[in-house]
């Protein structure tokens, strides 16, 4: 018995459709079984199921002369000489019973679940079928092979593009935006100043033809640049920013050798009026991490904002225990359609911590900030409150 079985090699696919025609039509006694083991569903990705069937179906092939292939699909085909129906149900029906299924009865196996063909009278109808997978399986690689370059390129362009940011003006992608306090019966007034890079922006100042955020790791590694960028080269006063501003940041800057240049040498005028947005993915994937550096944060002077916050992530998170000063909600149109239950929740969620430390962000029609105004928002963001400023 011989199995084609390793991925390493060439596909099985191709193997099947060589041996198969160098079998040939004159192929006396010889049976092509194709098991379409796929059809099991989600059985046969258990490794363990699948491993059990392919030694017993090894073991079946082992008594006969033949061979014995494994497709990507996992359906196995085996081609023998003197298999008999018996033992192809025999088989069959051992393996339904490993599954815990009532798909067999006294030996009758459910049909679809394997094809015969006898090569005497139907090796071209099987050679058909073995030309058809060998064609689906050199586009699926095909496909593939050009998706994985696409991808090396995608890498080598960003890692390229890492590695030369120190040296390109970066200045025109900084964008600001003003977070406002708006009270009842009063006049918008600006609070703070979010400074941040824009990635429409960015993508033209850096002449790049692709999408930056297609891979996320790559894009946390480029946008920690950018981080490194604001800190040790950016002079936010050129931007005209005379008021506290907000940088929205990854953890990892915070405890970076570019952080403690800039506290100890650029941050002095800017101690008491900076606040560090942290979005709440990042917070979470090293906790331990943010908890002792919200301490340093704080105690040299800054701010600590959670940025990303979903309406219905807020019951969920204890705000009190995450050493945070503000907190930025993200404004969703399903908030319009809550059921009271929930609303009084995320109410009860910003009282408790401080409905007049929670901003209001992406707030770009009127309902967003009517919305939170009736939970007791105060602070807003969002292009709604721009054009409204700009107009009056």
């Amino acid at each position: 018995m011989d199995a084609t079985i390793s991925r390493k090699g060439p596909p099985a696919e191709n193997v099947l459709l060589a041996y198969t025609e160098q079998l040939g039509s004159d192929a006396p006694g010889y049976r092509a079984i194709v098991f379409h083991l796929s059809r099991v569903g989600a059985a046969v990705r258990d490794e363990k199921h699948f491993r059990i069937a392919t030694n017993m179906l090894m073991e079946l092939v082992d008594r006969f002369t033949g061979r014995l292939f494994i497709l990507r699909s996992r359906d196995i085909v085996t081609i023998c000489k003197g298999l008999t129906a018996k033992a192809i149900n025999e088989f069959l029906d051992a393996f339904i019973y490993l599954l815990g299924t009532d798909q067999s009865s006294h030996g009758n196996v459910r049909p679809d679940l394997y094809t015969v063909y006898d090569l005497e009278i139907g090796y071209h109808q099987f050679l058909a079928v073995v030309r058809d997978l060998q064609t689906k399986e050199a586009k699926l690689l095909e496909k593939r092979s050009r998706a994985d370059s696409r991808e090396r390129s995608f890498h080598r362009k960003v890692s390229d593009l890492i590695d030369n940011i120190a040296g390109i003006d970066l200045s025109n992608a900084v964008q600001r935006q003003t977070i406002w306090a708006l009270e009842p019966g009063k006049k918008p007034q600006p609070k703070f100043d979010e400074v941040y890079f824009s990635i429409h922006r960015l993508q033209k100042v850096l002449e790049v033809d692709f999408d930056l955020t297609k891979n996320h790791q790559l894009f946390r590694y480029l946008t920690e640049s950018l981080d490194r960028f604001l800190l040790t080269k950016l002079g936010w006063e050129q931007f005209g920013v005379s008021r506290p501003v907000s940088l929205n940041i990854n953890l990892r800057t915070l405890y970076s050798p570019e952080f403690l240049k800039f506290d100890n040498e650029r941050a002095s005028g800017w101690r008491g009026r900076t606040i560090f947005e942290l979005q709440v993915s990042d917070i979470w994937s090293d906790l331990s991490a943010y908890l002792t550096i919200a301490d340093l944060v704080k105690q040299r002077g800054y701010f600590r904002c959670l940025d990303g916050v979903k309406y219905d992530a807020l019951p969920c998170l204890n705000l009190q225990n995450l050493k945070i000063d503000l907190v930025k909600l993200t404004w969703d149109d399903a908030l319009l359609q809550l059921e009271n239950a929930t609303i009084e929740r995320v109410r009860q969620s910003l009282h408790e911590f401080g409905p007049r430390r929670t901003i209001l962000a992406r707030c770009d029609k009127l309902e967003a900030v009517q919305f939170g105004q009736s939970l007791g928002i105060r602070l807003f963001q969002g292009w709604h409150l721009d054009r409204f400023v700009e107009i009056k």
